[in-house]
């Protein structure tokens, strides 16, 4: 799943996975201070976005966070608390390493054979075992998601709002 940041006076669009999206929001809310008026669901899709003046504000606190590296321990801030974080099961097969839900079975994932149908390698714990698992390599095991904003996601849309004149979220 995807959002699209739409601007209100010119074609620009910053498109992003949801996840990312959510987090350069996250950031902003955490880095910057903002106006009182502003309605909190600025960021949801079908929210009411921000009007040219936050927008251009938004602009100029993200180049002076991206300039002064802000930006950049925020995201290794982010980063080394999902290192710390346990390994845990996989939602995704429910911690058997073989996703058997109707996308599994829709794509063969309970048929392939891992390492020979997979890409996992031979110190694989379940290699040449049938059935994998998309969201864990078939170990039924994963660690921690890696932070899905990197700087060049924050430079893209500070760029954006320097020229969007507002926007909505999609």
């Amino acid at each position: 799943m995807s959002v699209t940041v739409c601007a209100q006076t010119s074609q620009a669009e910053f498109h992003r996975a949801n996840l990312t999206w959510f987090e350069i929001a996250q950031m902003a809310f955490d880095l910057f201070v903002w106006p009182s008026k502003l309605d909190e669901n600025w960021f949801m899709p079908g929210g009411p976005g921000v009007d040219a003046a936050i927008a251009s504000r938004l602009a100029i606190d993200f180049h002076q966070a991206l300039q002064d590296g802000r930006v950049a321990s925020y995201i290794a801030i982010k980063e080394a608390e999902l290192r710390q974080l346990p390994i845990e099961e996989c939602e995704t097969c429910s911690g058997t390493g073989v996703r058997s839900d109707a996308i599994g079975q829709k794509y063969g994932m309970t048929e392939r054979v891992i390492g020979l149908q997979t890409q996992s390698s031979t110190d694989h714990p379940r290699y040449g075992e049938v059935g994998w698992c998309n969201g864990c390599d078939g170990e039924g095991r994963r660690k921690p998601r890696r932070y899905p904003v990197v700087v060049a996601d924050v430079i893209e849309f500070s760029q954006f709002l320097q020229v969007c004149g507002g926007f909505a979220v999609g």
